[in-house]
């Protein structure tokens, strides 16, 4: 009887840059802050945090940590050549690091570096652990050797993938399930690739929040068949509100560039997470110097499922004679 089991993966996160809370800052925009011709309260006192911080970092700093050797152990696939690259990687990472013990960055690289590249080659449940010993250490350099312990695993490689709409689980979803797959840019049979699958997920993300479901999620299910050494998956999307475009503020002393946004962004019409981008970038040569997604802030209203949008573009005064 064929080994089957149900196991849910994180592969992708879906934070929403957009609405995250904004940076306790001056209360002018950074931009307009480089206009006045002294600095600002809140720029006098952050500049006496960041001196009285760096001098506390100068007193306080730990031997730096250095690994002068990297062994890889166990039955593993990682070629002589995928070992000396992530070898440089430890160590270049080092050389960057202070602090009295490894362990914390070991277990990171572990299984960032080292475990994410068996599971981007289809070793899907490859086990990784790690052994640091003490060479030497003086008042600047704490000198380790470190050695990885692997496991491989099954090579496993993708089966089926189904796609399912658990917000409404009677209807389809909003895009078609084959319109879906194509996103995910691995093929039946293909090996089992982490990175490409999330890669896959979060361009499906993209594509809903294109359309104005910015709180879609997708969390995705692997079904593992060890005799078959397969793995299927299957996307559950919640896909949520679809948000329109509520009320539009436009502050800007060029006339243009209140024309062209109150032509793009249209109160009523869905939300494109990406117009702003796509605006600031085209446009960017009438926008005033310094402009940055910063001056555009917007405010998610859930109950009527509206995105309020208020772009403060105007430009720096320009100093009085």
């Amino acid at each position: 009887m064929a080994r089957r089991y149900l196991s849910r993966i994180v592969l992708v996160g879906a934070a929403c840059p957009l609405f995250a809370a904004p940076q306790i800052r001056a209360q002018l925009p950074q931009r307009l802050e480089r206009c006045m011709p002294y600095p600002t309260l809140a720029q006098e006192i952050e500049v006496m945090r960041q001196s009285t911080e760096a001098k506390k970092a100068r007193e306080v700093i730990a031997p730096r940590i250095v690994f002068v050797s990297v062994d890889f152990q166990g039955e593993t696939h990682l070629t002589p050549t995928l070992q000396t690259q992530l070898t440089t990687s430890l160590k270049r990472r080092r050389a960057l690091f202070h602090g009295s013990y490894p362990a914390p960055l070991l277990d990171e690289f572990q299984e960032v570096a080292v475990r994410g590249a068996l599971r981007e080659r289809g070793y899907f449940h490859a086990q990784v652990d790690s052994e640091s010993h003490l060479l030497s250490a003086d008042a600047r350099e704490r000198r380790y050797s470190v050695t990885f312990r692997v496991t491989d695993g099954l090579q496993y490689r993708l089966g089926d993938v189904l796609i399912k709409n658990i917000s409404e689980p009677t209807l389809p979803t909003v895009f078609p399930p084959d319109q879906l797959r194509k996103l995910v840019p691995l093929r039946r049979g293909e090996l089992f690739n982490v990175s490409k699958i999330r890669d896959g997920l979060e361009t499906i993300m993209s594509l809903y929040s294109s359309k104005g479901y910015l709180d879609a999620t997708i969390e995705p299910d692997t079904m593992v068949d060890d005799d078959q050494a397969v793995i299927s998956l299957v996307l559950n999307v919640d896909e949520q509100t679809q948000y329109r475009i509520g009320e539009v503020h436009v502050f800007t002393s060029n006339p243009r560039v209140e024309t062209l946004l109150r032509g793009l962004v249209k109160t009523g019409e869905v939300f494109d997470r990406g117009i702003v981008d796509r605006f600031m970038i085209e446009y960017k040569s009438i926008l005033p110097v310094g402009v940055s997604k910063d001056d555009v802030r917007m405010s998610k209203d859930v109950k009527n499922g509206k995105i309020n949008i208020t772009f403060d573009f105007w430009a720096c005064p320009l100093a009085q004679n």
